[in-house]
């Protein structure tokens, strides 16, 4: 009977201890790992989507060449002096997963908005996307040579907003203050200007894609 009653006894506090200090020092290693796997997944994700845009993007802009079209007419003309006062023109809104388009870049100066053309080319260019894009996107031109300057793209709302609108102010941060504002892939060091920008996670705003990527000057 002793014997029964030996096998039977509890765990004494120091070893509920010991075994909750190990939890907790389990924890501790594996919800940082985790809350890490899941911020890179999300930058890998919104650089893809970023990418895909731009390419699509520059297919779209060979094409309005090869008929003669001008650009201008489609993301209108400017010049710009953080780009050593190149001429430059660019699109933005925010894509809805049923297709509605909201413009809040409707072209630059010079874009043909009478006729809708900036929001027509938001349309082609999406078209030649095969996977359904939802989020906030700024698109950016050389509309002179017809080459595609950068796109910032984002399917996440602001951080700590009411709205349920996508996060296009973000998007266009990103876009126009890709030289100096850029975190690194993996962290938040900004200090360290030989490593590449992928995207922005500073100051409330998170997981906006960019390409081509940017560095720090």
């Amino acid at each position: 009977m002793n014997k029964l009653k030996s096998k039977l006894r509890g765990f004494t506090l120091l070893e509920l201890i010991v075994v909750l200090a190990i939890i907790s020092v389990l924890i501790a290693t594996i919800i940082p790992a985790m809350n890490a796997y899941i911020r890179e997944s999300k930058m890998n994700s919104a650089n893809e989507k970023a990418q895909e845009i731009y390419m699509a993007t520059q297919e779209y802009l060979v094409q309005l060449q090869l008929k003669g079209k001008d650009a201008k007419d489609y993301f209108g003309k400017e010049s710009d002096s953080s780009d050593g006062g190149s001429m430059v023109g660019g699109i933005g809104g925010i894509i809805s997963a049923d297709g509605t388009i909201t413009m809040k870049r409707n072209g630059l100066t010079g874009a043909d908005t009478t006729n809708n053309k900036p929001e027509e080319a938001v349309r082609e260019i999406f078209s030649r996307l095969s996977a359904d894009y939802e989020g906030a996107f700024v698109i950016s031109v050389y509309p002179d040579t017809y080459i595609c300057r950068y796109v910032a793209y984002t399917n996440e709302k602001p951080v700590g907003s009411s709205t349920d609108e996508f996060n296009y102010t973000g998007a266009l941060t990103v876009g126009d203050n890709k030289a100096s504002i850029f975190t690194k892939k993996f962290g938040t060091d900004v200090s360290d200007n030989s490593q590449e920008y992928h995207t922005l996670y500073v100051n409330g705003v998170r997981y906006i894609g960019q390409y081509p990527y940017a560095k720090l000057s």
